[in-house]
């Protein structure tokens, strides 16, 4: 055969060879250990989690979904600055996630980067209908930057969405508090709620 008598030929062959068996039959899968670290993360075990998604990283470093968990965890155990750096990476890799997405978002919002933030939501604003922790974010940025009917509206259809919501709860009696921030949200016990 012509291709094996010459050398690069033969060479391209063995590197195309090598390349398949390593994608498909030898490398280390991150699906398994992927898994075992969002069960940590909804367990609430943040670091234990983020060392999971170290070695899934290790493994398959340009995982969009690897990188906005360890946002996701950064962000919860208190360190924005990286969070944003594994949430900007996952944004470059999947343009198009929308978790990814509203981890950048809420990780501006916790650095006051309220412009970048709002930029960000916007991108998929689109969901609004279903996605009570977008609103969450939009309630948020609206009352950290003072425009708090626009917070309480969020807050509201957050609790349209999850009923005992807590933090949204929480939120919406803070702008009750400041004493016509916004127009009286219609709360009773229990954490039933009524539009206006």
């Amino acid at each position: 055969m012509p291709a094996f008598k010459n050398r690069i030929g033969f060479s391209l062959l063995v590197i195309l060879a090598g390349t398949c068996l390593w994608e498909f039959y030898a490398r280390p899968a991150t699906g398994p250990i992927f898994a075992a670290a969002v069960s940590e993360y909804r367990n609430h075990n943040y670091r234990h989690s983020l060392q999971l998604l170290d070695r899934a990283y290790q493994i398959d470093p340009n995982n969009a979904s690897v990188l906005t968990l360890m946002g996701w965890d950064n962000l919860k155990t208190r360190r924005p600055d990286r969070a944003l750096e594994e949430f900007s990476r996952a944004h470059r890799l999947a343009p198009d996630s929308a978790d990814a997405i509203l981890g950048y978002a809420d990780t501006e919002i916790t650095l006051e980067h309220y412009g970048r933030a709002s930029k960000l939501l916007r991108l998929i604003d689109h969901e609004r209908d279903d996605s009570a922790d977008l609103d969450m974010a939009w309630g948020d940025l609206y009352q950290l930057t003072g425009r708090n009917q626009k917070a309480a509206r969020e807050f509201e259809r957050v609790l349209a969405l999850r009923h005992n919501d807590r933090l949204a709860l929480e939120n919406l009696r803070e702008l009750e508090a400041l004493n016509g921030a916004a127009s009286p949200v219609g709360l009773r016990p229990g954490g039933n709620w009524r539009t206006r």
